[in-house]
């Protein structure tokens, strides 16, 4: 399905690099939560000033991600970057292997807090937004006494096998449990014990993963069933900490990973909702409106909400364009991707590039009236601070157009014919479910 050239309320498609969709879909989950891009932008010049030489940067890198995304609304753009260097994120990750989003969600939200780290707590990017505290309460049902230790709470993952909806799964979570044959610390006395857990402190974003693969007979299976989750999420009920303001355990969602298929041939997407009454899918470079409905339907795999009377991505996009200039807007979109400037794209791309410089400069007004007629040519002339690398990348994922083939490979930083995939596939859209390691640290 081609991308439509007009601008969306959702930041742009990400090309699919060779088995990278896990990638993907929580990078555009990360895109679309405002607060974060906020934070990241507001501390990323004293972050510039103070990282280094360092090879990598995960908070450097998702913020050319980010800014290359919404300057390039209704387009796609390479997270190369990322894919270049997968294994800052995750040791065991490697280029074209089919990895787990929920393992590349924990490595990038590690990844970023140790680099805001280097340069003390005021920079940390991932606290503020992602992280809460748990209550691990343990009651002596001898001479009760309670004692609650809090844990560092960043995302929860929940046991599906026994719920058919996210509220149950959560109420197993935090359910009583009760223990036999335990020494008490004050008593001194052989007792029983229950414990359970609270939220002490919920963050501003809560994302649920959803245990979908576990480990029966020597081989992983799929739990291929719906679990209900809700627009709105009211945590107060597990709530037993120091947030007395009921508002701040009310939430919405605003994004959800999806896997597709089986364990040994599948697929990840993403959903966004930039907007209370819009929903959008991510399909990779596939960018497209979805309806409520649809979405409530899926087989979620990680569940991000946010809590509400926050900024919602539209609202965010309509003040960026408000507040910048045409010739900001054109800075920001000609790096959309790093093609080497002595790679030229082919006659084939002519007309992508005339729609694809088009589009960036008529989209947020301000601009020549006679646009449309002008040719490549005259648009580069008129217009310099636009170059053809970013136009090919604008105009990719229509499949009635060809681009030169070496332009493309440079863009992605594959090669023409990727490696085959452990299943046997070479097609880079399809990915496996989760790496065993996962799955037998949850099994």
């Amino acid at each position: 399905m081609p991308l439509p050239l007009p601008p969306l309320p959702t930041g742009a498609g990400y090309i699919n690099l060779g088995n990278t969709c896990y990638m993907n879909s929580v990078l555009q989950c990360f895109t679309h939560t405002v607060p974060f891009v906020e934070r990241l932008s507001s501390i990323l010049s004293d972050h510039q000033m103070s990282s280094g030489t360092v090879d990598f940067c995960s908070i450097c890198a998702l913020h050319k991600l980010v800014k290359k995304s919404i300057a390039c609304s209704g387009s796609i753009v390479s997270p190369n970057e990322f894919s270049r260097n997968l294994t800052a994120l995750r040791p065991t990750f490697k280029s074209f292997n089919q990895e787990d989003a929920h393992e590349f969600l924990l490595g990038l939200l590690e990844n970023l807090k140790s680099r805001g780290s280097l340069n003390g707590a005021s920079e940390n990017l991932v606290a503020p937004i992602f992280e809460g505290r748990l209550n691990h309460q343990v009651l002596c049902s001898g001479c009760g006494y309670l004692t609650a230790t809090p844990e560092l709470l960043r995302g929860l993952s929940l046991a599906i096998d026994k719920s058919d909806s996210l509220l149950d799964a959560l109420k197993f979570f935090m359910i009583v449990e009760r223990l036999e044959g335990l020494t008490c610390d004050k008593c001194k006395m052989t007792v029983s014990k229950e414990k359970w857990y609270t939220f002490d402190q919920a963050p501003l974003v809560v994302s649920f993963h959803l245990k979908r693969f576990s480990i029966e007979s020597n081989d992983i299976q799929k739990i291929d069933k719906f679990v209900e989750f809700p627009l709105e999420l009211n945590l107060q009920p597990f709530h037993g900490g120091t947030q007395e303001n009921k508002e701040e355990m009310l939430y919405n969602l605003y994004a959800v990973v999806v896997h597709i298929g089986s364990c040994g041939s599948g697929h990840y997407i993403s959903y966004v909702r930039p907007s209370p009454g819009s929903w959008y899918q991510l399909n990779d470079s596939e960018v497209s409106q979805v309806s409520e409905e649809e979405v409530l339907k899926q087989n979620a795999y990680i569940l991000f909400y946010i809590r509400q009377n926050s900024p919602w991505f539209s609202s965010y996009m309509e003040k960026l364009e408000k507040d910048s200039s045409p010739g900001t807007i054109i800075e920001n979109a000609k790096n959309v991707c790093a093609i080497p400037q002595s790679v030229k794209p082919s006659r084939d791309a002519e007309q992508i590039i005339t729609e694809s410089l088009k589009n960036i400069v008529n989209v947020f007004g301000g601009f020549s009236s006679n646009t449309e007629s002008l040719s490549t040519a005259a648009l580069y002339k008129e217009y310099p601070g636009i170059d053809s690398s970013s136009a090919v990348a604008t105009g990719l994922g229509k499949p009635e157009t060809k681009v030169d083939s070496t332009a493309a490979d440079a863009m992605s930083g594959i090669p023409s014919t990727p490696p085959p995939a452990k299943n046997g596939s070479t097609d880079p859209m399809w990915d496996s479910g989760q790496s065993s390691e996962t799955i037998a640290q949850e099994a």
